[in-house]
């Protein structure tokens, strides 16, 4: 796995933006929410239906598109668009991949999110995420949360010891017979590493991301930007689990641990 790839997303926005496209029975608005359970829902399947359009109102810098809790069938195609019109594509225009790039046990998009990674960061006025799943068989398209903004890389990746760990949330009842009754509950991806050699504008970005979101707002962890089965099966949208000090171990350099869990 290409670690030294490793980035951060922080800072959403599509919080900020105004949604538009498609046709949702279920308002595009709860795309802006951390609540995933309120979903936008489009009216069909058809592509006309799945589009949506983000404009940010001015110009804004972006790398990265996470979307959160869809229903997304195994065959469905995305892309991405930017530009300076609503739809346009004249600063970057995206082809359609696979919203899958794993074949999991389940097609399920409350386990695994989907991501676009995008060549560079660029800079539009306008998102537009066009979905292709006219085969869905619910009959429409629907997602908990839509996540849009440029990431956090390093000259360094996470030094050798990277942890990926999952938590399950069920719980076992055993009877003094040893009849066990289970209540399962979702899985909650973890993850732990250690940055080193980081470049002192890294370390004043990273005092930003621990400053503005602490341990209770979002950050996308993405192990790699090269590979996209590895950023869908390990890659997940969480928050911090703790703050570490950042060390200075080296006149020039600095060091950080840092833990992520998974926002269920």
């Amino acid at each position: 796995m290409a670690f030294e790839r490793t980035a951060l997303l922080w800072r959403d926005l599509v919080p900020a933006g105004t949604m538009s496209g498609g046709s949702w029975s279920l308002p595009l608005t709860n795309l802006q929410t951390t609540e995933q359970a309120a979903v936008a829902r489009s009216t069909s399947a058809s592509t006309s239906h799945t589009k949506i359009i983000v404009d940010h109102g001015s110009a804004v810098t972006a790398r990265v598109v996470w979307m959160a809790g869809d229903n997304m069938s195994g065959g469905a195609n995305w892309r991405v668009l930017r530009g300076s019109t609503a739809s346009g594509s004249d600063v970057y225009a995206g082809s359609l991949v696979p919203r899958w790039r794993i074949t999991p046990p389940t097609y399920d998009g409350t386990v695994y999110g989907a991501c676009i990674v995008m060549p560079t960061a660029n800079s539009a006025r306008y998102t537009t995420i066009e979905i292709e799943d006219t085969a869905n068989p619910d009959g429409y398209v629907q997602a908990g949360q839509l996540l849009i903004g440029d990431v956090l890389t390093f000259t360094h990746g996470p030094s050798v010891g990277l942890q990926h760990g999952i938590r399950d949330l069920s719980t076992i009842t055993e009877a003094e017979s040893g009849a066990s009754w289970v209540t399962e509950r979702r899985k909650q991806r973890g993850v732990s590493f250690v940055l080193d050699g980081i470049e002192d504008t890294e370390a004043d970005s990273l005092q930003d991301l621990r400053m503005h979101i602490g341990t209770h707002g979002q950050a996308i962890y993405i192990p790699s930007l090269t590979d996209a089965a590895q950023t869908q099966r390990y890659g997940f949208l969480g928050r911090m689990s703790e703050l570490s000090a950042i060390d200075y171990p080296y006149n020039r350099y600095r060091s950080l641990p840092m833990k992520l869990t998974e926002w269920l």
